[in-house]
């Protein structure tokens, strides 16, 4: 716990659910912040999804605590690595303009 009773977080991450055997190492997740729409971290994805039933899976990717996920607004974006694509872009706790990355 912080001075002034904030309470730190841990083990953040993202996860990713999908169809299984989707190779994740093709895919980054992106971090973004949402005051200047800036990335401030990448995280290059790596293994295949199994199958945890009906042919679908999910997979964590912890973010360190440094730099940890950002309170919001802020965004999280799926991209396809080769192709910069960006397959899914998430905004949370307000609404911004991501400037930089795909």
């Amino acid at each position: 716990m912080n001075p002034g009773g904030r309470v730190d977080d841990a083990d953040e991450g993202v996860e990713l659910a999908g169809a299984s055997a989707i190779d994740l190492s093709a895919y980054d997740i992106l971090l973004y912040n949402g005051k200047g729409g800036l990335v401030y971290h990448t995280i290059n994805c790596s293994g295949t999804l199994g199958d945890e039933g009906n042919g679908y899976a999910a997979a964590w990717f912890p973010v360190a605590s440094t730099p940890g996920i950002q309170g919001g607004p802020d965004g999280i974006a799926l991209v396809h690595r080769d192709t910069t694509n960006v397959l899914d872009f998430i905004s949370y706790e307000g609404t911004f303009t991501a400037v930089d990355g795909p």
